[in-house]
């Protein structure tokens, strides 16, 4: 990155990691993915798609001459139904 490159310049490449196949193919060599939308489950039955929590997340950041216009952000991390989780017994948290 050159120290002259605009916010909007800086702004479109950060956006468009998620399409750089050079990058991909890094990150896929360690395990990891580059996504712009990201979910997590704590409720999900292993290897499915369903669960009683599930929560969408996405970073996003303004245009700051159009604050009504936002771009999805990348991250970085474990592909979805690979993350590391602390999953127990199922248990009963209310008493009758």
């Amino acid at each position: 990155m050159q120290a002259h490159e605009s916010f909007q310049t800086v702004m479109k490449r950060v956006v468009n990691m998620t399409h750089d196949r050079a990058l991909c193919d890094r990150v896929n060599h360690q395990g990891l993915n580059v996504v712009n939308v990201m979910w997590e489950d704590t409720a999900r039955t292993p290897g499915s798609v369903w669960g009683a929590n599930i929560s969408d997340m996405t970073l996003q950041v303004h245009h700051p001459d159009r604050p009504d216009q936002k771009e999805l952000l990348p991250v970085i991390r474990y592909p979805n139904f690979t993350d590391t989780t602390g999953d127990g017994e199922r248990v009963t948290f209310l008493r009758e």
